[in-house]
């Protein structure tokens, strides 16, 4: 079926270094927003 999505986009290794507890600013082990 045409309207069904086939793939999703990411585009985390686009996403700037604004700060937090590891450089790149996403760490995988934040419990909260703030991190």
């Amino acid at each position: 079926n045409l309207s069904d999505p086939v793939f999703f986009v990411a585009s985390r290794g686009h996403h700037a270094d604004i700060g937090g507890i590891t450089p790149g600013s996403m760490p995988p082990h934040s419990t909260s927003l703030l991190q």
